[in-house]
């Protein structure tokens, strides 16, 4: 439910209360009470202050604190600061079934005013805190103050004011164990007093920009691995756990003590825990206990693995028992010895390349669509521009001679007729399917969230097998729908006889599988799970691409390329072997430089690669999780790594700071799409120009530099030159372009391809309000100078990445409504 932006500002303080079936949440001034099921507005009450800065629930009343409304200095300067922790004037109870007042407690605008972080309740007491260094507690029955003391803490430590009132750290009261525990992250001591009186007990000295949370336990007050008497401070027990660090907030459950990356330690066991490294929760949230499970909030920090959503985690089943991973329907027929001709794969082939040898036609329209799917008010119409939730939405299509290949979100497969858009057949896996199916020779290869790939029958979708990718057959909820606990997420790479696939989600969880089977017999020729040859770090994501050069190249996401030898499968970092363990160790902060080599690969979230040519790999890109109304492209580049003659990376990497998605390429050209400060461009490179320029960044630079700095560790991030492990390259370079177009910023492009004679660009319309229809456009521009040869708009919304283009040079184009459409030649 989207608030007024009155409430923005709220965003990260106590001001959401839960119970039962009600929802309140402050709305600015007011009090909106929802249902808890289904989000409808049951009430509006206005709180009676200009803004609601905390808020909770106890004994059935609802108590409110609010004031001044927040101004924002945007300063590093406590004048900056302390006009917001002195901003709680108004101190109320309110009924919880009518919302009336029962009592009100006001203060002047000043130091005495309350510190909206502070107010905490226990028992039959309300405790608050001012910046006037005096705290004090009311009677939870009348607002009465019971005691009012001058505790003497100092706020002396300069905060900037975003991150004094930010999600990371919005309360500094706690009421625990008989103990009134104010803890600021201004303050260089936090101050513990009695619940009873005020009376102050003892002191603890704040960690370095950070905070002291009280943890009650076991009737002890955590703190990190010393657990304190709270009425003396006196460690009474000292615990060993398996801490990672960060800056996520710590919490505490009967399964054990849970910080950034996981359970530190292991309370069941009495032993140090398994964490999850560097799968770091929120900084805003840390960890949540609820329910018996661990949840885990999706960071967006540049520094951290990033995933969508939430993970949940909890006791593991009992694993099931194992079944046979290569299942036969019946006799399997021998393929011909023909290889079939068209867009074969993800982006065309196994190169990743999204070219064609066909000619687009001068003139085109629609030839045939598609209707959408989506029954009129069933379980599957709702409303959603979401990957993961649309059920309807198709993958990237197929084109075969006359036969076009769609997957949905549903799990179904289905052939259409590329001349008439009739459906020839349609076969079902047994989970969702969430990237494009591969075709080689007479076989479909479909990769499907139930943790099998499945072989069909190009000419009647008939399965030939299925094999289990999946480890185990253990199933869990993704996203909203049954699959396995190892998906198969991404795209079938199918060539030489082989087909190649990978299934997992996270490798640092459950780990990520690659299996090479034999794409005639489905027979499993090799399998690997052991990353540790690579530079991975745990890094691995199940959602990512393969291509094929004469090696195996894999990118997941936040970790580097892994290459892999296509005859074994052995894994070898795709970086200069001999600098991969140094690069590693920057990767894990041991080093400073990770400042300087965060732009390798830290950045590089998308999780495409191709293979640009034998002596070049080019990888970054979309994430395939991503909201189809976004371009999925944020904080993520595209890299260029060369390779020598052996196969292994030339360092430094070049950085295309101005190109966020693949390039479209062939033999001769290269066409970049590249994006800066609200200006996009369509640019057309000839491959003899792109080459010396990407050779002269890599001219004079060795691995062996790096390396000779081995014996100490450098002073800072600048005592290795950043020059030796990154180049940036810009494609907007009217010296190396053909061509050079600006195009509408307006317009987000969702798929590229390049065709002997022309350039296809299929892009949709940037709307703030996500009700509209966003429709697409798909425009060809002529090879040879860039001059537009034709456009058609598209009925809805299109696919990332939903362009293929046939040997007649029709092209299809799947569309975010299920619908699927063949736009062809027409006359002039």
């Amino acid at each position: 439910r989207r608030l007024s932006p009155a409430a923005w500002v709220q965003a990260s303080r106590s001001i959401v209360v839960g119970d039962g079936d009600r929802l309140w949440v402050a709305d600015g001034g007011e009090i909106l009470e929802l249902d808890a099921a289904t989000g409808r507005e049951l009430r509006r009450k206005q709180s009676g202050c200009p803004e609601i800065k905390w808020m909770t629930l106890h004994d059935g009343r609802l108590y409110v604190l609010g004031g001044s409304k927040t101004v924002s200095h945007g300063k590093r300067s406590l004048e900056a600061v302390t006009p917001f922790r002195s901003s709680g004037h108004h101190l109320m109870a309110l009924d919880r079934a009518t919302l009336e007042p029962l009592w009100r407690v006001d203060r002047a605008p000043g130091k005495n005013a309350w510190d909206p972080r502070s107010p905490a309740i226990a028992g039959d007491r309300l405790f608050v805190a001012g910046e006037d260094d005096t705290a004090s507690a009311l009677s939870i029955q009348d607002g009465k103050i019971l005691w009012e003391v001058k505790v003497g803490f100092e706020r002396s430590r300069e905060v900037g004011y975003a991150w004094d009132r930010s999600s990371r750290h919005p309360v500094t009261g706690y009421a625990v164990l008989g103990v009134y525990v104010i803890s600021g992250l201004e303050m260089r001591e936090a101050v513990i007093l009695s619940q009873q009186d005020g009376r102050r007990l003892w002191t603890v000295r704040q960690p370095n920009a950070g905070q002291f949370i009280p943890l009650a336990f076991r009737n002890l007050l955590w703190r990190g691995d010393s657990a304190l008497d709270p009425q003396t401070g006196e460690e009474k027990l000292k615990i060993t756990s398996s801490r990672s660090g960060g800056c996520s907030r710590d919490t505490i459950a009967p399964q054990g003590y849970i910080e950034a990356c996981g359970i530190s330690y292991d309370f069941i066991a009495e032993a140090p825990g398994r964490l999850t490294e560097p799968l770091k929760t929120s900084c805003s949230a840390g960890s949540f206990v609820a329910n018996g499970l661990l949840w885990k909030f999706p960071v967006p920090c540049t520094a951290c693995t990033e995933w969508r959503g939430f993970i949940i985690q909890g006791p593991r089943e009992k694993t099931p028992a194992p079944s046979e991973r290569l299942r036969r329907p019946g006799e399997v027929p021998a393929p011909p010895a023909t290889e079939a001709q068209g867009w074969l794969a993800y982006r065309g082939n196994p190169a990743r390349s999204s070219s064609t040898g066909a000619v687009i036609p001068t003139a085109a329209a629609i030839r045939w669509k598609t209707a959408p799917p989506r029954p009129a008010g069933g379980a599957l119409s709702r409303p959603s521009r979401t990957l993961m939730d649309a059920e309807l939405t198709p993958t990237p299509p197929l084109v075969a001679a006359d036969r076009v290949i769609v997957a949905h979100a549903v799990g179904a497969v289905e052939a259409l007729d590329l001349k008439s858009g009739q459906r020839l057949w349609r076969a079902l896996t047994s989970g969702r399917i969430h990237s494009s199916p591969a075709i080689w020779r007479d076989r479909v290869f479909a990769g499907s969230a139930d943790g099998y790939l499945y072989a069909f029958s190009l000419a009647d979708g008939r399965e030939l097998w299925r094999l289990r990718v999946a480890p185990e057959e253990g199933r869990i909820m993704v996203y909203g729908q049954l699959g396995s606990r190892w998906p198969v997420i991404t795209s079938p790479l199918a060539a030489e006889g082989k087909v190649f696939v990978s299934a997992g989600l996270i490798e640092m969880i459950d780990g990520v599988h690659i299996v090479c089977a034999d794409a005639a017999s489905g027979r499993i020729l090799w399998e690997r799970s052991d990353w540790s040859a690579s530079e991975s770090n745990g890094k691995i994501s199940g959602g990512a691409q393969f291509a094929l050069a004469d090696q195996l190249f894999y990118h997941g996401g936040m970790a580097p390329p892994i290459r892999l030898a296509v005859s074994d499968g052995v894994a070898r970092p795709a970086f200069p072997e001999t600098a991969g363990p140094r690069l590693a160790q920057w990767d894990n902060r041991k080093w400073k430089t990770v400042k300087a080599f965060d732009a390798v690969w830290g950045r590089v979230k998308g999780q495409d690669v191709g293979a640009l040519s034998p002596e070049w790999i080019v990888y970054g890109g979309r994430r395939i999780w991503t909201d189809q109304a976004e371009d999925g492209t944020w904080r993520s580049t595209i890299k260029i790594l060369g390779r020598d003659a052996s196969g292994r990376g030339r360092l430094p990497v070049i950085d295309v700071n101005d190109a966020e998605r693949l390039p479209a390429w062939d033999e001769q050209d290269v066409v970049f799409l590249h994006a800066v400060r609200k200006k996009q461009g369509l640019v057309m490179i000839p491959r003899d120009k792109l080459q010396p320029a990407l050779d002269a960044l890599l001219a004079g630079k060795n691995a062996a530099e790096i390396l000779a700095l081995d014996d100490q560790p450098p002073k800072n991030s600048m005592s290795i030159p950043p020059d030796l492990l990154a180049q940036n390259f810009s494609t907007d370079n009217e010296s190396l372009a053909r061509w050079n177009l600006t195009l509408e910023y307006r317009r987000s492009p969702r798929a590229l391809a390049l065709a002997r004679n022309a350039v296809l660009l299929v892009t949709t319309a940037l709307d703030s309000d996500p009700a509209k229809d966003k429709p697409g456009k798909l425009t060809a521009f002529n090879r040879a100078d860039g001059k537009v040869l034709w456009d058609v708009d598209l009925p809805a919304q299109p696919v990332h990445d939903g362009l293929a283009v046939a040997g007649d040079g029709s092209a299809v184009v799947t569309l975010m409504d299920g619908q699927t459409l063949c736009l062809a030649g027409r006359k002039e």
